[in-house]
């Protein structure tokens, strides 16, 4: 192909060079359309977000904590512990050795094996940080967690027969005298 005939074909629709021909074709309406949409979209939104009333990230952030904060709430209302069924649970000798075992592993890193403190406080003295040390109230602290002291809420870990079971051992700690019991910690509760 002769240097004339390239300079020829690239003034009209199609352009030649080396053989390949490329044609200038319009896009389809449909995709300019859709295109110019978008870009009109994307300053509606920006405008929205950036300088009208939208809601910003964090403001949806907040909003999704406070959810899920209302969650834990409902869930952790106490509904489901049964005083009467702890006291069962308390009187069941099986059902103590399973709390020692559940107790053992995920409390005594932070009470101690023999309930006298460590990281946590003391659970055989008559003195409490949080709650009375009734049974109930032992089994909601252990449910609900202290998350402002650093004691995770078990309740969505445990089961409730787990959750009775470890309540009953705590409760059948009382009165013992561990080696190396903290100090009194709170108020005291007979």
């Amino acid at each position: 192909m002769s240097e004339d005939n390239r300079n020829q074909s690239n003034t009209g629709d199609k352009h030649e060079y080396d053989g390949i021909v490329e044609l200038d074709n319009q896009l389809p309406r449909w995709w300019r359309n859709l295109f110019y949409a978008t870009i009109i979209f994307s300053i509606i939104y920006v405008w929205h977000y950036e300088f009208g009333a939208g809601p910003s990230i964090q403001d949806e952030f907040n909003a999704q904590m406070n959810a899920l904060e209302l969650q834990r709430l409902a869930k952790s209302s106490g509904a489901g512990l049964s005083e009467e069924k702890l006291l069962a649970v308390i009187a069941d000798a099986q059902e103590k050795s399973k709390g020692k075992a559940i107790f053992d592993f995920r409390c005594a890193s932070c009470h101690g094996l023999q309930g006298g403190g460590g990281i946590g406080p003391n659970l055989v003295d008559k003195f409490w940080m949080n709650g009375n040390g009734k049974p109930i109230s032992v089994a909601q602290l252990i449910k609900d967690g202290v998350p402002a002291k650093g004691m995770p809420p078990w309740g969505a870990i445990l089961s409730e027969s787990e959750l009775y079971a470890v309540t009953a051992y705590v409760h059948s700690m009382k009165g013992s005298n561990p080696v190396n019991a903290k100090e009194p910690q709170g108020n005291e509760y007979p």
